[in-house]
């Protein structure tokens, strides 16, 4: 058997090349044209901001928190939740090894349903309704101190509350980022069971 080898002639390289640039010169030509007769598109979307900010009165003789709430410092509606770490620091930073304990080492008034919040189970304090861009949650904790000689030599008591903030709308966009809640149809969080 023979096989018989086919050669592309001259004329037809000469053609394929002559189509290839007449498509590359064509594409260039479109291109162009579209750039030089469409007008520039602004660009309109403008970014929200959500943050929030812890607001406290601190009596620095008694080392005693007061009224501790939650401002909205951004500029969308948002859900606020928090948590509250206590320990006993020293002057230079030192963190004690053991804890603090409510009731024994230090008091604390924790409100929560009466003034809107609720501790779900993942240990953090949810506040149950959006807050507007520039309003304040009602008080988280209305007292928080320490009791009198219970701090190991060394060291005092440090309350620490840690806030985030969440954009309310879309509804999915707050039970995905903090699965321990729901959003209810009135737009309130609730726990999850």
């Amino acid at each position: 058997m023979r096989s018989e080898n086919k050669r592309i002639s001259g004329k037809a390289i000469a053609l394929i090349v002559t189509a290839a640039l007449l498509l590359s010169i064509t594409v260039g030509v479109v291109v162009a044209y579209l750039m030089a007769e469409t007008p520039p598109v602004t660009n309109t979307f403008t970014p929200v901001s959500v943050s929030c900010e812890v607001k406290e009165s601190f009596d620095a003789a008694s080392n005693v928190k007061s009224d501790v709430k939650v401002e909205n410092i951004g500029d969308i509606s948002a859900y606020i939740r928090a948590s509250i770490v206590v320990n006993w620091v020293s002057d230079s930073g030192s963190v004690y090894g053991g804890a603090p304990v409510a009731g024994t080492d230090y008091e604390i008034e924790i409100p929560l349903e009466a003034n809107g919040w609720f501790q779900g189970k993942d240990g953090y304090y949810y506040y149950k309704t959006p807050v507007a861009a520039g309003d304040v949650t009602t008080n988280l904790i209305d007292t928080v101190g320490p009791v009198a000689n219970a701090a190991p030599d060394g060291y005092t008591l440090s309350v620490q509350i840690l806030a985030t903030a969440i954009q309310s709308e879309p509804a999915e966009a707050v039970t995905t980022a903090w699965p321990a809640v729901t959003v209810n149809s009135d737009d309130t969080l609730a726990p999850i069971s």
